[in-house]
């Protein structure tokens, strides 16, 4: 799931990064022509996409881009991003691709990028949050008695507002600015500085009007999404200039039906606020001036005496030109359907060429050891092992239909009822080392019921009459993400065969006698068509 989700983030990124680059080129333009407010809402609209990374495009996008072509293109695996395999090109005979019940193990090129962004995610978060709780807590350290007249002219404005939630006032010794900062006990917090009342009046004016747009909980909707996001700069510049819209709009709202004095007055007092800030602002405070720059661009705003239009059919036309150019691109899964299941299937497991020709029987060609018996795999559909595999991997109804099994009934534990072996093929259950295979048992009711999960499996596996503490042996050939190849023997412990990492290691197949099982051609079949899908195609 983490993996789809982060397939849609990229997805969304693009496409977001491009229109993120248009807003920044036009907003020159139409700055002149349009009150703020119509890159507030095309800023509000582009921060809640990213929220939703729910990709939004027709089934036959004409731009259509393939994150396996990219990846192949810098690496030399050959990828497909979207199924979470890699193509091992070790062997001539076809791809053998791994699986592991957490992706952190699989050193896939896939898994290693969605790895580094959690962990970039959550750094990310850590850090600006430690950086706020530090300042919250050290400014209420530090704070300051308010006098009378501040506490008095405070209520004035609260009430010339009409606000009625009990939002502080407090003065700080650390605080070089004034801010606002708090969703759930809003603060309006004011440097330990003399101001008249006239610049204290619109000080608080202005911070009490972030209040009631609900600024700070937009910053905190802006930090979630440059959390998500910190790989693209793109987010960060439009998150930045989002600050300067919102600063812009407040302003407004400030000196809405003013005169040329007051808007005067306004801005001395702005350019005296910034004058004293220091350092970088922290999150979840209205303290923001972005610079000189954004300081002039505000008192352009704000002593611009014409007329402005809201900007509604402009934002109209911007709207439906974004929704439908992210229409028309599609990445993943669905770009070049037939392709992407191409690609899909030709990177699913094969038998590794060494093992099927040491098989006797159906498909080996040389018959090292005479003691080993090839046996191909079931070939009926099995509804009860279908389901069960689909709930155990969460394969989404998308990737039913790219995802096989191949399952032999065997009596592992010696008990004389034969439990299922299977092996799962596909975007949700292989990788760059082989396929995860389910040791299936069945319960006294008959239902079926996961015992463990084996990965990094290839097939043809072997089933050795060798028993150890109860349960027969497997051998597998363990090769591909940059293991050399050899074969590994897996025993029980405590009623649980040893993974393939941790299992033995052995000097061929001479002496080991069994069948080996799904010792079939599975690139054939595909082919033919012969391959059990988990959805009818």
């Amino acid at each position: 799931m983490i993996q789809k989700m982060f397939v849609n983030m990229l997805e969304v990124s693009i496409i977001v990064s491009a229109i993120i680059l248009a807003v920044c080129i036009l907003s020159p333009l139409l700055d002149k022509k349009y009150i703020a407010k119509w890159k507030y809402i095309v800023w509000l609209g582009i921060t809640v996409r990213l929220l939703v990374p729910i990709p939004i495009t027709f089934p036959d996008a004409p731009i259509q881009i393939d994150p396996a072509q990219v990846i192949q293109k810098s690496s030399n695996w050959q990828a497909n991003l979207f199924s979470n395999q890699l193509m091992n090109e070790e062997f001539t005979t076809g791809s053998v691709v791994a699986k592991q019940d957490s992706f952190f193990s699989d050193l896939s090129v896939f898994n290693a990028a969605v790895g580094i962004w959690l962990v970039g995610t959550v750094v990310f978060s850590v850090y600006h949050l430690f950086g706020y709780f530090n300042f919250t807590r050290n400014s209420k350290r530090w704070s300051l008695a308010r006098t009378p007249d501040q506490e008095k002219l405070f209520a004035q404005v609260k009430a010339e507002m009409g606000i009625q939630r009990n939002v502080s006032l407090r003065r700080s010794k650390i605080v070089k600015s004034p801010m606002m900062y708090g969703i759930i006990h809003p603060t309006v917090i004011i440097p330990h500085t003399e101001y008249s009342e006239t610049d204290l009046y619109l000080i608080l004016k202005h911070e009490l009007t972030h209040y009631k747009r609900h600024d700070i909980e937009l910053k905190f909707v802006l930090f979630l999404v440059r959390s998500f996001y910190w790989f693209n700069p793109f987010v960060h510049l439009m998150s930045k200039k989002f600050n300067e819209t919102i600063e812009l709009i407040c302003d407004e709202y400030v000196i809405r039906g003013k005169d040329s004095s007051y808007k005067k007055r306004y801005m001395e007092t702005i350019l005296h606020s910034v004058e004293q800030q220091t350092g970088r602002s922290s999150i979840f405070t209205s303290n923001y001036s972005g610079g000189l720059k954004v300081v002039k661009k505000r008192f352009q705003n704000i002593s611009f005496n014409g007329s402005k239009k809201k900007g509604i059919v402009a934002l109209a036309a911007f709207t439906i030109v974004c929704v439908a150019s992210s229409s028309l691109v599609v990445f993943g899964a669905s770009a070049g359907d037939g392709n992407a299941k191409k690609v899909i299937e030709e990177t699913q497991t094969t038998p590794h060429k060494e093992v099927m020709d040491s098989m006797s029987g159906v498909v080996g060609t040389q018959v090292p050891s005479e003691k080993i018996v090839g046996v191909l795999a079931e070939s009926e559909r099995n509804t009860k092992l279908e389901k069960i595999i689909i709930e155990y991997f969460e394969i989404p109804l998308e990737y039913l239909k790219t995802t096989k099994y191949y399952y032999n009934y065997v009596d592992l534990d010696e008990d004389g009822k034969d439990e299922i072996l299977t092996v799962v093929m596909g975007p949700y259950s292989s990788g760059s080392g082989g396929s995860t295979a389910l040791y299936v048992t069945k319960t006294d009711s008959g239902d079926l019921l996961v015992n463990q999960a084996l990965t990094l499996i290839q097939t043809p596996v072997i089933i050795s009459d060798n028993v150890t503490n109860g349960y027969k042996e497997i051998v597998v050939m363990n090769s591909g993400g940059g293991a050399s190849g050899n074969y590994i023997t897996l025993t029980v412990s405590e009623g649980k065969y040893n993974s393939v990492n941790d299992g033995t290691p052995i000097d061929g197949l001479e002496g080991i006698s069994g069948k080996a099982i799904i010792n079939n051609d599975i690139a054939k079949e595909m082919e033919e068509g012969k391959a059990l899908y988990l959805q009818d195609k």
